[in-house]
């Protein structure tokens, strides 16, 4: 048994045991460098381990319980990480790792796992039939899996002849991975016409539901409903030949008004306003608009949408996602229906900044013909340096913190004029606020604006500061092709002191 020291051996997982000392004061991390010594331990546990995901390893048992030898547990591993590359393709996560030997409470916390007293697989193993199998090589009972296990896991390798095979063997074709994926949903994903066809003719559900209860039929619809795609106008229309069902989620993402009707004329009960489950919790409202739908958008509030309806997490409207995408008729729509100017979201953006940060100069015009409120986010992106310097020195009489704004700006900040930027830093400064990133630096570096890369350090900017990449803003400089501004960082860093009286120095733990 090791003790938990700053030096990782062999037989730890280091994330796992850094955890345990600073993030879970509560638990603890020990690790076995033995199956032997494991099995003395009741909590132990065998852990086929991925390094790069420290919390759901490949699979975990109770080391009481192992009857295999470790020759075993290593072809295990090698099975279980071939499978998890073929399941997660074109995804595959870095299957390296090794099998350990751990009682490891953070473990527990993190996958729920060893205290059941069987065996937990990765949840993208989950669903395709190794379960029992697996286990019973941890028990002894078997080797190693069965060598014809790859057939379960063909479905979603994308290779037609392999799925043929694999499900002229037996394989049902309805079987899902961990996270609710059906072969076909993957297929559709993928835009893969002749898997598809395949799937379908063997008799796959074109409505079964993945998770955030998608169905193949939703899926193609999305891309059907995207320019360049054309693979999903031939899916979509092998699934409503096979059966597949269109919902009003559908309908307004293709932006048909008469299944629209259809649907809610069968269905009062549907909730016009609700949650559409496509993405973020967007109302209808919102899916039609940010699918650029006008006659869609009219419909649903002609059938009483609400013009004020939010997401759960960032409090956009339809007038933000439409101004944002720089529909500028659908915005027109929903101001004369009554929709607000000058709503914020979660980030302080109104349509206004949301119109501005991307450019979109019809929207921005229409916004101001109908009298938004200025504000200065959108001030910061439309480089309106009077109104900046106006607004900066009253931030933080706003709902929306000085802080919080140029945390929100600060891709920008960084190849904005210095007359925006400067009266920003200024403000900032007399407010006592914490430093927004040292990534601004960085940015500014890598865009190869030396004014503004000058301008940070005269506020106190740590030069040789790396980010959490690693990458100091010289190296950003350089990699860039910024030599002039590069070399000004290195001599800058080589002269810095910290000066924790330094207004941007405040506030930093």
């Amino acid at each position: 048994m090791s003790d938990v020291t700053d030096v990782d051996l062999p037989h730890e997982n280091g994330q796992r045991k850094w955890a345990a000392k600073y993030c879970s004061p509560n638990s603890t991390y020990q690790a076995f460098r033995t199956l032997a010594e494991a099995r003395t331990r009741p909590d132990a546990l065998v852990v086929l381990d991925l390094d790069a995901e420290p919390y759901e390893p490949l699979a975990t048992f109770p080391a009481r319980r192992t009857k295999a030898d470790e020759g075993a547990l290593y072809r295990l591993h090698v099975d279980l990480g071939a499978a998890l590359a073929c399941v997660m393709e074109p995804e595959t996560p870095s299957v390296e790792g090794r099998v350990r030997y751990e009682s490891s409470e953070v473990l527990d916390q993190g996958v729920d796992s060893g205290r059941s007293g069987g065996v937990h697989l990765h949840v993208s193993l989950l669903g395709i039939g190794l379960a029992t199998e697996v286990e019973a090589v941890f028990l002894g009972l078997k080797p190693a899996l069965d060598p014809n296990y790859p057939r379960r896991i063909a479905l979603w390798r994308g290779d037609v002849d392999a799925v043929r095979d694999g499900i002229g063997r037996g394989t049902p074709v309805g079987a899902v991975r961990g996270h609710g994926d059906s072969a076909l949903f993957t297929a559709v994903r993928n835009d893969d016409v002749e898997l598809v066809r395949l799937l379908l003719g063997s008799g796959a559900d074109p409505n079964q539901v993945a998770m955030g209860g998608w169905t193949p039929s939703t899926r193609a619809v999305v891309h059907a409903s995207r320019p360049g795609r054309d693979a999903a106008a031939e899916i979509l229309r092998l699934l409503l030949a096979a059966g597949g069902r269109l919902g009003l989620r559908e309908a307004v993402m293709l932006g048909d008004v008469d299944l629209a009707r259809r649907l809610l004329d069968a269905d009062p009960a549907i909730d016009v306003s609700g949650d559409a489950g496509l993405s973020y919790s967007y109302p209808f409202l919102m899916v039609a608009a940010s699918f650029g739908r006008l006659d869609m958008v009219r419909f649903l509030l002609d059938r009483g949408a609400d013009v004020h309806g939010t997401d759960d997490d960032v409090h956009y409207t339809a007038l933000c996602v439409a101004a944002s995408a720089g529909y500028v008729d659908i915005a027109a729509l929903l101001l004369d229906r009554g929709a607000d100017p000058d709503h914020a979201s979660a980030y302080g953006f109104t349509p206004m900044a949301y119109a501005a940060e991307q450019g979109h100069a019809d929207v921005v015009r229409l916004l101001l013909e109908r009298g938004v409120r200025r504000t200065l986010t959108d001030a910061v992106f439309m480089n309106d340096a009077k109104l900046v310097a106006e607004l900066s020195a009253t931030a933080e009489k706003e709902e929306h913190t000085l802080d919080s704004i140029l945390f929100s700006c600060r891709s920008h900040l960084a190849r904005c004029d210095l007359g925006v930027l400067r009266p920003l830093l200024d403000a900032w400064s007399k407010s006592g606020g914490w430093l927004l990133d040292e990534k601004l630096l960085g940015e500014a570096a890598a865009a190869g604006r030396l004014d503004v890369v000058q301008l940070l350090l005269e506020h106190g900017f740590d030069p040789g500061k790396a980010d959490g990449n690693g990458v100091t803003p010289a190296e950003h400089a350089e990699r860039a092709g910024h030599a002039e501004v590069a070399e000004l960082l290195r001599a800058a860093a080589r002269a810095f002191t910290p000066d924790d009286s330094h207004p941007f120095r405040r506030g930093r733990g």
